[in-house]
């Protein structure tokens, strides 16, 4: 089929315009999802060693070192476990140090990824608004690699189209290529709904993930 013709179609990027093979799915290796288990996995190892720490350098129950594991990585401001020895005293701010570390950057993590996120899909929706008045146009899922090459065929053809992805930084480059973008999850129904699924000649699928394109 023709991807600029007036037909309603699903058009996956590794058969988009066919017999030329101009375009490879790129890999997606998950990264926030990954570096949100390592996060994770990481506290988990300072909680560990934080009681095993306490439990032989202050010699303490297993309870006690779990309660001044706790306290002392919540900065709850309990008094020190009791004849704490000069080691204990530097375990103790270490385990401070390294465990506030981990628990600052956890948060400013996640709070770019699920609070920041979401006011740039709504920023990304009121941005375009123009999309609303749109009518059998393209939509872009995915401006990555693949998805700027798809993109610039189809603006090339002077084909109507608008774009959809969940990284500001690649929203913007493209709008500053005069296209028409939303910042938001493609797999999400709202956000395609927003970019006028039900109006369009077309969906040609870019994501990074096999799994996303199906």
């Amino acid at each position: 089929l023709d991807p600029f013709g007036r037909c309603r179609n699903i058009v996956g990027v590794s058969n988009l315009l066919g017999k030329g093979g101009l375009f490879a799915v790129a890999s997606w290796e998950g990264t926030t999802f990954r570096t949100g288990r390592i996060l994770l996995f990481l506290f988990g190892c300072v909680v560990v060693a934080g009681i095993v720490g306490f439990r032989y350098l202050a010699d303490l129950s297993w309870v006690d070192a779990l309660f001044y594991t706790f306290t002392t990585l919540t900065t709850v401001g309990f008094e020190a476990p009791p004849n704490l020895s000069e080691e204990g005293k530097l375990f103790t701010v270490l385990l401070l140090v390294v465990g506030i570390g981990i628990a600052g950057y956890a948060v400013a993590f996640f709070s770019q990824n699920v609070v920041v996120s979401g006011l740039l899909t709504a920023l990304g929706k009121r941005r375009d608004k123009r999309v609303e008045a749109m009518r059998e146009h393209w939509i872009i899922c995915g401006l990555g690699r693949v998805g700027r090459n798809v993109a610039e065929i189809v603006f090339r053809e002077e084909a109507p189209f608008v774009g959809i992805d969940r990284n500001e930084a690649l929203a913007e480059a493209a709008r500053r290529q005069g296209w028409m973008v939303l910042v938001g999850d493609a797999r999400e129904e709202e956000i395609l709904e927003a970019a006028g699924i039900t109006r369009a000649a077309g969906l040609i699928v870019a994501l990074d993930s096999d799994a996303d394109n199906v």
